[in-house]
């Protein structure tokens, strides 16, 4: 039943009539100011169910436009004549409107529509989102009553700040009886759904851009800090490419690019990135268009810059800070340099009778009193009191670092209460051992950054800690391809291990104190 309801006045606040003027030419980014306008034919409404009603004016759309502002887009219809829609009795509130089917996304499809309507007695101003269900943002109504224009005023954030709109303007103005409405569509040429009328003519195409690379060094030994600069420039010489975002992108030799940074540009369009490579890879920076939240710049890739590390060097700036500890059973090379180094640093020590015994395989209970020297070494303070995590390491000597670094997430025990002391450490466990230890000094998650290596890690719960350990050339495969996670890991190899992650921390600017 239509309820009796009196003509309203019209709200406070007149539409500004720039919005029904001609599109201005534009030379600037998509957050200039203008508008544009599609002027409908008149008397082309059309009518659906009974018709018991001369054809309402104000059911047939004359103007209808869009215009930009920096902060808001607003919405424009006007009409032939009164009673307009929203203030005339007679209609059904609830199922007239003046609404805007729009494209934010340049492909032609309905992804919101704006309303403008009555309620209760008031305007009501909403954006409903393809398949939202309720209202997703509201806008400001103003009518002007001498134009018999409407205007929704929404926030350009309601549209996910486009950087251009397409749109189609539909007024439905319905009767309760005989279930009769009037229905204009402005434009009227196309399918429904075309949405072909064009808003904010000037970021229409895309403003081309450029982007430049440079590295402060094509070659470097590894862990060497080296800088990736570019500039994002637009084509057409206009003004600095501000506030946009850049990646870093990384090929290691025979991988695919991958992100491992992102920044944006600053006040003169330029990006920097500091990295320390472990191995030789090509560098690239790209920026991509985001046309739903960007001025519409768009895409570049910079040329690729490829930078070659001598990772096969020993030298070990960190393990030249601390004078080296000999052991008569430890000869040299391979591992000599490395034990000297842990020793120094304390975390290794010899035999009670002054060997070192590099051959004897590594326990697991011995492998958490390196880790936490280790850790002593990098400043971290370990917990005091750890609570007792295992039933099978009670007496060992070893006790509380197993407890310390359980309860710090660096060991985790061989299931239940168990931690087996005594079993050796393998390859794979080590590596885990290591990249979770440097986890917690750096506090920071590490993932690899490229495929792995090897073929004979697939399916082992350390495949990534080992993967993360190859990169930072912490750890060495056996061959090219292969790691052997399950061999076990002797004391002159623990300590190759460990030198090599003090190099990552000295690198990370971890200040390395030797310990007792």
């Amino acid at each position: 039943m239509l309820r009796s309801r009196s003509i309203r006045r019209p709200l406070t606040g007149i539409l500004l009539l720039t919005a029904l003027t001609a599109p201005a030419a534009l030379a600037g980014a998509a957050t200039t100011a203008t508008s544009v306008t599609i002027t409908d034919p008149a008397s082309d409404v059309t009518t659906n169910g009974g018709a018991p009603h001369p054809v309402p004016e104000s059911a047939d759309l004359l103007v209808t436009g869009v215009t930009h502002g920096t902060h808001d887009v607003t919405f424009v219809a006007r009409v032939a004549g009164g009673p307009h829609p929203l203030e005339d009795a007679a209609r059904v509130e609830d199922w007239s409107w003046i609404s805007w089917r729009v494209d934010i996304d340049g492909d032609a499809d309905t992804d919101l529509v704006v309303y403008a309507r009555v309620e209760d007695d008031a305007y009501v101003g909403e954006v409903w989102h393809h398949n939202a269900d309720q209202a997703t943002c509201s806008g400001t109504v103003a009518y002007h009553a001498a134009t018999f224009t409407t205007s929704v005023k929404v926030p350009r954030t309601c549209l996910g700040s486009p950087a251009e709109v397409r749109y189609v303007a539909v007024n439905r103005y319905t009767f309760l009886e005989p279930g009769t409405y009037y229905e204009d569509q402005s434009p009227d040429q196309g399918p429904p759904g075309s949405l072909a009328v064009l808003s904010n003519p000037a970021a229409r195409t895309r403003i081309a851009t450029s982007l430049s690379s440079a590295v402060s060094a094509s070659s470097v030994p590894a862990f060497s800090k080296v800088t990736v600069s570019g500039k994002l420039t637009r084509t057409d010489g206009g003004a600095a490419v501000t506030g946009q975002k850049v990646t870093l992108q990384r090929r290691p030799t025979g991988g695919s690019f991958a992100t491992i940074a992102t920044t944006t540009t600053d006040s003169k369009g330029n990006v920097s990135f500091t990295i320390a490579p472990t191995a030789s890879a090509s560098y690239r920076l790209v920026h991509s268009y985001a046309g739903r939240t960007g001025p519409g710049f768009d895409s570049a890739t910079s040329p690729t810059r490829t930078i070659d590390v001598t990772a096969a060097t020993d030298d070990n700036p960190a393990c030249a800070a601390v004078p080296a500890v000999t052991f008569p059973d430890v000869a040299g090379p391979p591992h000599g340099d490395a034990i000297g180094c842990v020793a120094g640093y304390g975390i290794a020590k010899g035999q009670t009778d002054g060997t070192y015994q590099p051959d004897a395989d590594v326990r697991r209970d011995q492998m958490t009193s390196f880790l936490a020297r280790t850790l002593r070494a990098s400043g971290v303070e370990l917990p005091a009191n750890p609570k007792d995590r295992f039933s099978d390491d009670n007496g060992s000597t070893h006790e509380l670092a197993i407890n310390q670094l359980a309860e710090l997430g660096i060991v985790q025990g061989r299931g239940g209460d168990r931690f087996s002391p005594a079993n050796p450490v393998t390859r794979e466990q080590m590596a885990s051992f290591l990249i979770r230890t440097l986890e917690v000094i750096l506090e920071q998650d590490l993932a690899p950054t490229g495929p792995s290596p090897f073929t004979d890690t697939a399916g082992s719960a350390h495949a990534d800690n080992i993967d993360v350990a190859a990169q930072l050339d912490i750890a060495k495969g056996r061959t090219a391809t292969t790691y052997e996670p399950t061999q076990t890991v002797r004391r002159d190899q623990m300590a190759s291990f460990i030198a090599r992650s003090l190099r990552v921390l000295h690198a990370e600017g971890v200040k390395l104190t030797p310990v007792s």
